[in-house]
């Protein structure tokens, strides 16, 4: 009896002890799932197998904002859209855009944010990515800033990861941080991690200017694009926060 209950307290111990040791793991890589990234990992090899919705705001009869010079928010938004399609197609995603030209989906526009909507989830989109202009009665403001839903982890991580690289890759002169906004319809009805792209003021002259730019708006996409990815490597696989 003493034999056997020694050989039961010992494989008990073990089941113990390698259950704590997956727990330190896992905690670890949750703290820091960088590490589970080798170095060797490319950008190919993040996105091959990602799913990445792309919504170029506003199209058709609704042009969005109208900037100081004339230029249509939506045209603007389709550029930098199509140009951010192009780098994640070119790297392995699998993209699937609202619109590739200028056209709305519905003649409301809850109907046409709806339809939007449909499409992402139909295509069982991974992230979800508005790109828009900002404007307003001031003509001074300016500086490109991320929005995501505040009850969305994972589309807090995406919005940060895009807000840096929009300081670094286009040298922003207002350094705006990632927000929250619970406002917008469609954050919360493609239930994924989604954000908004304001790349910029075109109520601001000067940046009016730089986002009819095509060199600018490459500065842009890319930032998008980088922080894409970055958010792939940052985000635990095993965690599903949305």
């Amino acid at each position: 009896m003493k034999f056997i209950f020694l050989r039961n307290f010992s494989t008990a111990a073990v089941i113990w002890g390698l259950t704590l040791i997956c727990t330190i793991i896992i905690g670890i890589f949750a703290i820091h799932p960088g590490l589970a990234q080798t170095k060797n990992t490319t950008d190919k090899d993040i996105l091959k197998s990602k799913i990445i919705a792309i919504d170029p705001g506003h199209g058709g009869s609704d042009p969005g904002a109208v900037g100081v010079s004339g230029s249509k928010e939506k045209d603007i938004n389709l550029a930098l859209s199509l140009k951010l399609r192009d780098l994640l197609e070119n790297n392995g995603a699998t993209v699937v855009m609202t619109r590739e030209k200028d056209i709305a989906l519905s003649e409301t526009k809850k109907q046409d944010l709806d339809a939007r909507a449909a499409l992402v989830k139909k295509a069982k989109a991974d992230i979800f990515i508005s790109m828009q202009c900002n404007a307003t009665t001031d003509p001074n403001c300016l500086g490109a800033q991320v929005f995501f839903y505040p009850k969305s982890k994972n589309g807090e991580t995406l919005a940060t990861e895009i807000q840096t690289n929009l300081w670094d890759e286009t040298q922003q002169t207002k350094k705006r941080e990632a927000q929250t906004i619970s406002s917008p319809y469609i954050l919360y009805t493609v239930d994924i991690p989604a954000v908004i792209v304001e790349a910029g003021f075109i109520s601001n002259p000067r940046e009016e200017a730089m986002l009819i730019n095509g060199e600018y708006q490459e500065k842009v996409a890319k930032a998008v694009y980088k922080g894409i990815v970055a958010y792939y490597k940052t985000k635990p696989t095993f965690l599903n926060m949305w």
